[in-house]
């Protein structure tokens, strides 16, 4: 896992061609579709969900997780995180370095690093690379928003979440 800064973050965003995604504006064109919806109260299910996510992502070289808020900030929570940082060598702050980038090989620490922002009630932005139609983010809201490009992945995304018996907010097609 590495940690970049805010600009470092947009850099990637770009190099990745995703330019056009922001935490601040969503993403743009190809999303076709999304599902905003409860995030699980239960840490268990919290944990199967974040697998499931992960893996609704698709096959992906690497993933830019850009945390964003942390509004019910608490000092063990942060000693957690930062803890996990450190653990790779990064020594700065959250506020300081707020993206990591997962590798392919890291993908299981990316599954705790989602399990851990929906217990802690965080905001994540998940960019992964190659792009295969399919974001998620994380909110301080207790939901999560997935966006999707394509119905059988809006599809797919909603059996997720149905599995889980979580109350559906919104669902939206262009397509």
């Amino acid at each position: 896992m590495q940690c970049l800064t805010t600009t470092e973050c947009t850099d990637w965003l770009d190099a990745h061609g995703m330019g056009g995604f922001s935490p601040k504006t969503g993403p743009e064109d190809p999303i076709d579709g999304e599902l905003l919806f409860a995030a699980p109260k239960e840490a268990r299910t919290q944990a199967n969900l974040a697998r499931a996510l992960v893996n609704w992502l698709g096959e992906l070289d690497v993933l830019l997780l850009w945390i964003t808020d942390w509004p019910f900030y608490k000092p063990d929570e942060m000693a957690i995180a930062l803890g996990l940082r450190k653990a790779h060598g990064e020594d700065r702050l959250v506020i300081e370095a707020p993206g990591q980038v997962f590798s392919l090989h890291e993908q299981d620490e990316l599954i705790g690093w989602v399990h851990l922002l929906m217990s802690y009630g965080w905001d994540g932005h998940l960019y992964p690379f190659p792009f295969c139609g399919a974001l998620f983010q994380t909110s301080h809201e207790d939901i999560l928003w997935a966006f999707t490009s394509g119905v059988e992945r809006l599809r797919t995304c909603r059996e997720i979440v149905d599995s889980y018996q979580l109350e559906v907010h919104r669902e939206s097609r262009r397509c």
